[in-house]
């Protein structure tokens, strides 16, 4: 197995707030698609490790991607796990000297190519200790997780396909040894889906998502370990209509809720979002703490209860009154400890920008970090890259950044690429191995910025360029290929 050398091109923005504490808007991405679906935080050193999928590692369509990068937003390592099909990373977990697991969906173990929950577990050196799938003869995709107190991880999402009333919810309780201790589907009158868990105490857990009746409804379950129900709720959107929960945030007093509904009657592409503030119980704090907001298109993505009365909220909107080149656009909003709007509202640059995690900062009080993705091609090339955020509710919008690429891929020598003359003046000659068909190139300068790219072809000229060294990379049927190269 040809061995792999990692360039990072990175956009950042770097500045000092008042407080001394440092902010960042920084993106991570190859020439494919790559995205960040979740972020924690290490004790030990304040990195942040996250989690997701990349096309730009290799042959597959995608692999799970792992990213570490150091409290400051500075690229450390990039692994990639997988087969040769895609698998995509959804949420990552960390327990101090046991390591990681990574939990997400995959087709590259079934035999028919339908997805199925995939749990992976890593050593602290992110090296593979095991891996393994979980589902049935459909198509199963995994929306959340979590680590339970005996190591187990608890697995929630869908099923889909023969014997299904459209979708179902589907949850899988795993133990140590990544065998299956229970899993169970839950199926209404129509689709039925696990969005969102959280661990309630040492002995239960919430599972969250949208329940089928007759039309959806936000549902909510409180489980024992065994998957027994302690209560169950799906009254959350007081008469208002159908709609989802997506995420769960727990205080010591509090349940805190997030998704998007659909008001009745029920229209196309009519969803707006909503927060709701709950007792323990489940059931709604007061009747004044239903958060309904009339803005279509948009739904509330997170919720990170980051001081003891400062709530941050994403929304993602594809209202044609705020989108740019398609969108998405992302906001940020400010609430206090009982979800009202304090008047902090923040623009994430870029069109095409989708948050997917936000998390409190564990070195820096008062700040919450945030990982995404963005499919902007105006803040870097290849289909999309990963968004890591890092600000407070007292920060102007970021919009300046520079580009540079994480890109996993091949040497010319390692693959038998023949490269001349280097050094150059002007014109290269490149021969490639006959298995390997070569379609665009790109020339990145020491910076990172690129400054050249087209069509491939075996004669180049870079009579243009200026004296200095290079990085040439070729989009081929194998991947990527790169060479470095000095014009003089």
């Amino acid at each position: 197995m040809a061995t792999k050398i990692t360039f990072l091109f990175l956009s950042a923005v770097l500045f000092t707030t008042l407080s001394a504490q440092t902010v960042f808007y920084n993106t991570y991405g190859g020439y494919g698609y790559d995205t960040g679906q979740d972020v924690i935080q290490l004790e030990s050193d304040s990195s942040y490790i996250i989690v997701g999928s990349s096309s730009s590692s290799g042959p597959a369509a995608n692999q799970v991607l792992l990213m570490q990068v150091d409290k400051f937003g500075n690229f450390i390592t990039a692994r990639f796990y997988g087969g040769l099909r895609s698998d995509i990373g959804v949420r990552v977990m960390h327990r101090e000297n046991e390591g990681y697991w990574i939990a997400g969906y995959s087709n590259s173990f079934s035999e028919n190519a339908n997805f199925d929950f995939y749990l992976i577990k890593l050593n602290e050196n992110f090296e593979l200790e095991w891996q393994q799938t979980y589902g049935t003869n459909n198509w199963e995709r995994l929306h959340d997780a979590i680590l339970l107190p005996d190591d187990g991880v608890l697995l929630v999402g869908e099923v889909e396909g023969i014997g299904h009333a459209g979708k179902d919810a589907y949850v899988v309780r795993i133990d140590a040894n990544g065998d299956v201790v229970w899993e169970e589907t839950y199926a209404g009158l129509d689709d039925d889906v696990a969005y969102a868990c959280k661990l309630f105490d040492q002995t239960s857990f919430l599972v969250a998502g949208k329940w089928g009746q007759t039309t959806s409804t936000a549902w909510m379950t409180r489980f024992d370990l065994d998957g027994n129900i302690i209560w169950n709720r799906t009254d959350y959107l007081n008469g208002q209509g159908t709609g989802e929960i997506l995420g769960i945030e727990l205080t010591d007093e509090r349940i805190y809720i997030h998704g998007n509904y659909t008001p009745a009657p029920y229209q196309e592409d009519n969803y707006r979002p909503f927060r709701i503030m709950c007792q323990l119980d489940g059931t709604v704090l007061l009747p004044t703490h239903y958060y309904f907001e009339n803005s279509v298109l948009e739904s509330m993505i997170g919720i990170c209860a980051v001081e003891t009365n400062n709530v941050i909220g994403i929304v993602e909107t594809k209202n044609p009154a705020f989108v740019a080149n398609n969108g998405p656009r992302a906001f940020l909003y400010g609430y206090n400890i009982n979800l009202d709007y304090t008047g902090f509202n923040h623009t994430v640059f870029g069109a095409k920008v989708h948050l997917k995690r936000i998390i409190k900062s564990l070195d820096s009080e008062g700040y919450f970090v945030i990982t995404g993705y963005t499919g902007d091609l105006g803040m870097g090339f290849g289909g999309s890259g990963v968004v890591l955020i890092k600000l407070n509710n007292q920060v102007p919008n970021l919009e300046n950044f520079t580009y540079t690429p994480i890109l996993a891929v091949d040497t010319f020598a390692e693959v038998g690429f023949e490269f001349y003359p280097n050094p150059t003046k002007a014109t290269v000659n490149i021969q490639l191995p006959e298995a390997i068909q070569a379609m665009d190139f790109h020339v990145f300068d020491v910076s990172g910025q690129k400054v050249m790219s087209g069509v491939f072809h075996n004669e180049l000229d870079f009579g243009s360029l200026d004296a200095g060294q290079y990085l040439l990379i070729l989009e081929t049927n194998q991947g990527m290929k790169s060479m470095r190269f000095q014009k003089f």
